[in-house]
């Protein structure tokens, strides 16, 4: 009955712990003149066949001078993404079990990863995502968990029409998993 599950929620609510919430606001990187190198179709999700998140960052960088507003979850340093790919505005934020900095996302907290996503992508013009740490995650939970999340990702984002980024080392999956990813995640192929 409908009081009952709405019971349920509200009580989930009351226990789940939104201190760490990190709000993110979408905003737009100065353009740059040049052609757009990476055409990326909106609501998709895409996989970046890679080791370690760079020519995922570099799409982001091209995307976010071009009119998208973007936002780049990773296990990599923020600061040094920043510098390398010029990031001024752009949402960088520290994926990890520990907090560094006040951009943090709990990894060990997929339901907040999911909303930050979310919120991010219902609040920006053209918005883009780029979560890097696919391997982190599965680590931290396990596969299926991670497919539930794309999952969901992919149910939002088709009718949200944004841009999801996952760079994935093929070599860290078996080949069962890369093929249940890459039925939800188109691969990007070379520029243009």
């Amino acid at each position: 009955d409908r009081d009952e599950i709405r019971r349920a929620v509200k009580g989930l609510l009351e226990h789940y712990d939104f201190k760490h919430r990190v709000e993110l606001t979408p905003d737009t990187e100065q353009a740059v003149e040049g052609e757009q190198r990476f055409s990326l179709e909106s609501g998709f999700i895409y996989m970046v066949e890679e080791r370690k998140g760079m020519k995922s960052f570099e799409i982001l960088s091209d995307l976010v001078t071009h009119g998208h507003e973007g936002l780049g979850i990773t296990t990599q340093s923020p600061k040094i993404l920043r510098q390398r790919y010029g990031f001024e505005k752009t949402r960088i934020v520290y994926l990890g079990k520990e907090q560094h900095g006040d951009e943090w996302v709990d990894a060990s907290d997929i339901v907040e990863i999911g909303i930050i996503i979310r919120n991010f992508l219902e609040e920006a013009k053209n918005g883009v995502v780029v979560i890097d740490g696919i391997e982190y995650l599965i680590s931290c939970f396990s596969f299926d968990t991670i497919v539930k999340l794309i999952q969901n990702l992919y149910e939002f984002n088709t009718f949200n029409g944004s841009l999801i980024i996952f760079p994935v080392n093929p070599k860290a999956l078996e080949r069962k998993e890369l093929a249940i990813l890459e039925r939800y995640l188109e691969p990007v192929g070379g520029e243009g």
